[in-house]
């Protein structure tokens, strides 16, 4: 499979986040390294199939990444979904606790719907249709 790269805009907020997949993340981190020039290209990910990031560019613009293996399982997308929903909310200047957890869980589903249409759609075709 080639490298997928998909821009997402998330809904309610003023805010996109780039989703990167490839074979493996070595593969995905590839297409990133193509997509932002000047971010290095990366040897060693250790045994990591996924990793989620903030990074700016020279004008201070903020891009939120997620990169994945097209393969992940359903408890990686879930991990990587809850990174960037984090990052997201922190960018926002907003609390997440127990007592206002609502607006977490919308865009940490969203975020997982988005990324399971990307990578194996077949794999996790009951997830799509319900």
């Amino acid at each position: 499979m080639k490298p997928a790269k998909r821009i997402i805009k998330l809904p309610l907020f003023p805010i996109e986040y780039f989703l990167f997949v490839g074979e493996d993340i070595k593969d995905a981190h590839k297409k990133l390294t193509e997509e932002f020039l000047g971010i290095e290209e990366r040897k060693d990910f250790g045994n990591a199939v996924a990793e989620t990031e903030v990074i700016k560019n020279k004008e201070g613009k903020v891009f939120f990444i997620v990169k994945i293996q097209e393969d992940s399982s359903i408890e990686v997308v879930v991990h990587e979904a809850l990174h960037l929903t984090h990052l997201i909310l922190k960018s926002l200047k907003m609390e997440v606790n127990a007592k206002n957890d609502e607006l977490e869980c919308y865009i940490q589903a969203d975020i997982i719907k988005n990324i399971l249409k990307t990578i194996s759609i077949t794999k996790y075709n009951c997830f799509l249709n319900c």
